[in-house]
């Protein structure tokens, strides 16, 4: 990198970015989700129309979706039934165009209008719910495989509380057979219909832009089209219609007979949805498919398609899970969250050895430019998106016109990309572990304990950063232990620069996250905000003594016979704080991946109403302190695991010990 990189200051305040704020369930509040009896698994394939709904109201709907069995798909094109909470007609109508489906509306004839809403017992059949084929007016085809309906959202939450299913008729919305593509047919933006570019839809960067959220007033959330971007673009319908599903009994040798396929794991056969509930080894059997999955996911998450990272990140756990090599589609089919799109997938790769959707990410060179981009510390896919739409290209670009305008969290990922992209040695790992725990001590007393969590404790092959918690069995020694710790390490030459300083945990009294509970018997739940919110610093490190035994700090890069190589690279360590009474919820809390821990929140959340987070547990109901590690946290002769155990015992699940906590 040939620009200069301007001095940055050492220590910057914790951006607001970092809080999340949680919204109300689109079901009107926790206590209706509570107990679900319902069983949709004669149903249709479901499909929530994401339109209108934040992030969290559709995986509330999700979620109730898969606790009630109902088969829940993330492919619009293999959906029949669709939930939404759009209220127009001519709305759906557009929406469904957008991601390829056409509903030919039928009207349907009855003798008199319905004066209520019929309700069904549980044991309900698919024929009572949905509309009989023979009432559809002539000239629609009776093949209940091309019906489709969409039903608002109210009919599941109706269900729910009368513990019964619903009629479906006076939800419905739209209705009829589903349509050709090629009858349909217009182009965005044009006032007359003629045939869409050819190859219209076959950039996995456009399909990411078609599955990413369009909710009404707010920007498109992937603004990708043609090379450019625009803060909103219209999606461009192709010619054709969308290939059918691949059949989930489709086998590679022409048969698949359900007694020839392995055994199912017992979390397949008892419908356990959440990651949490079962292992996910470092190593899976499915590996090189597995990659692939997580490329595309990436593809989604360079686009800020949500929705599209969600549904790979829970099909790819699954898989991450399976315990035999895959063989056939109808195995795929069988995990939850893998839908037909999954299993096609699966069927291209076993068939041709890759898949399209990533050669064509691999290609694609607007993509390798986000990705440099997003790879900065402190910059995220909209960011990166929005260096590559100033026409920056490389991080000499971005020093040269815009350093100005980075945050100074931003102008240190630059400063030290290339060795922040080395990974850290075990070893090494432990040498920082010392070093922390050493000052730790220093400024406080020797009860001070270290865990180290994060991918150290996951063993995973390739470390990027250090995350180590600090914790003492008294509580007052805790408080504001951050600070001073930050200081020695400072003043000792090992925190060369401050990331982020955060002493939330010691400003509310150390106590665990406060979670307003209902506001009177017909309101809804109130609020809480983040998901960790115990102290911490997340700096810079280097180790000072090292540099000065390899001569000037500025002379750190030499040449090998194949490429570069960093001495004594700077490092990202992150320094948590935990009280002693909840160190078993901060250390299960920091020792995951992703999708394990977004699961144990769904899971805390929908099966024991309560709301968990890296500073303990609290009761959605009343907002009270779940005390899960005891009232003082774990006693004498038991340590920090005892405790993280216990928290497993609490929300009633086996202990899985990290290493298999690996869900990709």
């Amino acid at each position: 990198m040939s620009s200069p990189i301007p001095e940055t200051p050492s220590t910057i305040a914790e951006p607001s970015s970092l809080l999340r704020i949680e919204s109300e369930s689109i079901l009107g509040g926790d206590a209706e989700w509570k107990h679900a009896e319902l069983d949709l698994s004669e149903l249709r394939s479901i499909h929530v129309l994401h339109t209108h709904t934040t992030t969290l109201e559709l995986h509330d709907l999700e979620d109730k979706l898969l606790e009630c069995n109902a088969p829940l798909t993330y492919d619009p094109s293999e959906t029949r039934i669709f939930l939404t909470k759009i209220r127009s007609k001519r709305r759906v109508e557009l929406e469904l165009r957008s991601r390829g489906v056409y509903i030919e509306s039928a009207e349907i004839a009855h003798d008199e209008p319905p004066k209520k809403r019929t309700k069904l017992d549980s044991q309900a059949t698919l024929s009572q719910l949905s509309v009989d084929q023979s009432e559809v007016d002539e000239g629609v085809e009776s093949n209940q495989d091309d019906y489709a309906q969409v039903l608002r959202v109210d009919w599941l939450k109706d269900s729910l509380a009368a513990q019964r299913l619903e009629a479906f008729e006076p939800y419905q919305i739209l209705a009829g057979r589903i349509g050709r593509a090629a009858e349909h047919d217009i182009v965005a933006g044009s006032s007359s219909l003629k045939p869409a570019p050819k190859h219209a839809t076959q950039s996995i960067l456009i399909r990411a832009r078609d599955d990413a959220p369009t909710a009404s007033g707010r920007e498109h959330q992937c603004p990708y089209r043609g090379g450019h971007f625009h803060s909103r673009t219209k999606p461009t319908i192709s010619q054709k219609r969308p290939a059918p599903p691949l059949s989930l009994t489709q086998s590679t040798t022409g048969s698949d007979d359900e007694a020839a396929l392995p055994p199912a794991p017992d979390w397949v056969r008892e419908k356990l949805i959440y990651a949490c509930q079962r292992r996910h080894p470092r190593s899976p059997p499915n590996t090189e498919f597995i990659a692939l999955l997580k490329r595309i996911k990436l593809a989604r998450i360079l686009t800020s398609d949500e929705i599209g990272v969600r549904a790979y990140s829970t099909a790819i756990a699954s898989m991450c899970a399976y315990p035999h090599v895959m063989r056939r589609t109808a195995e795929v089919a069988r995990l939850p969250g893998c839908d037909g799109k999954i299993s096609a997938l699966w069927q291209e790769w076993h068939d041709t050895g890759s898949l399209q959707a990533v050669q064509e990410f691999e290609k694609d060179e607007e993509m390798k430019v986000v990705r440099l981009f997003y790879d900065i510390w402190g910059v995220g896919s909209t960011t990166a998106r929005q260096f590559y739409a100033r026409g920056w290209r490389d991080l000499d670009d971005v020093v040269e016109y815009g350093w100005s305008t980075l945050t100074r969290a931003q102008q240190i990922g630059v400063k030290f990309y290339d060795e922040f992209l080395i990974p850290i040695p075990y070893e090494e790992v432990e040498r920082i572990t010392a070093v922390v725990l050493e000052h730790a001590k220093r400024v406080r007393d020797e009860g001070v304990e270290a865990i180290v969590v994060g991918g150290y404790r996951k063993r995973k092959p390739d470390v990027m950063d250090v995350d180590i918690i600090l914790t003492h069995r008294k509580l007052d020694v805790t408080a504001g232990l951050v600070t001073d710790v930050l200081a020695s390490l400072e003043e000792s030459g090992y925190v060369t620069h401050t990331l982020v300083l955060s002493e939330h945990n010691t400003s509310r009294g150390q106590s665990t996250l406060p979670f307003r509970g209902n506001r009177g018997t017909s309101g809804p739940l109130g609020t809480g905000i983040g998901f960790d919110t115990l102290d911490k610093a997340l700096v810079v490190w280097q180790d000072p003594h090292a540099a000065r035994e390899e001569g000037e700090r500025d002379e750190r890069v030499v040449e090998s016979a194949d490429e570069k190589v960093i001495k004594n690279p700077h490092r990202r360590v992150d320094i948590i704080i935990s009280p002693w009474r909840t160190v078993g919820c901060a250390v299960l809390g920091w020792s995951a991946d992703t999708t394990f821990e977004r699961d144990l929140r769904r899971y805390a959340k929908s099966k024991k109403h309560w709301k968990f987070d890296s500073s303990g547990i609290r009761s959605r109901e009343n907002g009270a302190v779940i005390r899960a590690e005891g009232p003082e946290g774990v006693p004498d002769g038991l340590g920090w695991l005892d405790a993280e155990k216990r928290v497993f015992d609490a929300l009633e699940l086996d202990y899985i010990p990290p290493e298999e906590r690996c869900t990709g």
